[in-house]
């Protein structure tokens, strides 16, 4: 891949990032039910996602590859019973009266679906077509080519969360999220090369 097109790939996933931010900043943010406005946010950004993966010829980054599925399986598997863990934390603190709210069983629904659509479509963008690009543009020949590769998406990633000040998060917290955001966007580009 060679220069240009390789800025022009990282410049269409900062574009479709940025129009997901903005979109959830400005139209989305009017929604008053928190958990719709999350939804809708998050489906504007899977849209934005596919948008990027086709703009920049990166859709069959989405197609199915039996290799290394089990180790995928795997490191998902132990996200989620952290999440789980979250969860019954939360749950306890509710029954325990620290926490209060009130939501229906399809929010609950609408807040999954979401959440899932976040997963997809930031691998989509970040692994699928930022490491991808970076991938072809430095090679994956040699170890510290893929090192390269994997820092350069996995800080890219992180720093795109900086743009949560947008949609109200504090700078502090952006920042931090950001530093977090680095860390395992750098751990799914190494699990995305091995698998």
């Amino acid at each position: 891949m060679d220069k240009k097109l390789f800025f022009k790939n990282v410049l269409f996933t900062f574009i479709a990032f940025a129009i997901y931010k903005l979109i959830g900043k400005f139209a989305i943010s009017r929604i008053e039910n928190s958990v719709i406005n999350v939804f809708v946010t998050e489906l504007t950004l899977f849209i934005c996602a596919i948008c990027c993966a086709f703009a920049t010829k990166k859709m069959s980054t989405l197609k199915w590859q039996k290799k290394g599925f089990g180790t995928g399986i795997l490191v998902g598997l132990i996200i989620l019973c952290l999440q789980i863990l979250n969860l019954f934390v939360w749950i306890y603190q509710y029954i325990r009266g620290v926490q209060t709210v009130t939501i229906s069983g399809g929010e609950i629904i609408l807040f999954f679906v979401a959440m899932v659509m976040v997963g997809v479509s930031e691998e989509l963008m970040f692994r699928g077509v930022l490491l991808s690009s970076c991938l072809e543009y430095f090679g994956e020949s040699s170890v510290s080519s893929l090192k390269k590769s994997i820092i350069i998406s996995g800080s890219i990633f992180g720093v795109f969360h900086i743009f949560n000040v947008l949609i109200g998060a504090s700078l502090v917290g952006s920042i931090v999220q950001a530093l977090n955001a680095v860390v395992l966007g750098i751990v799914f580009g190494v699990i995305y090369v091995r698998s």
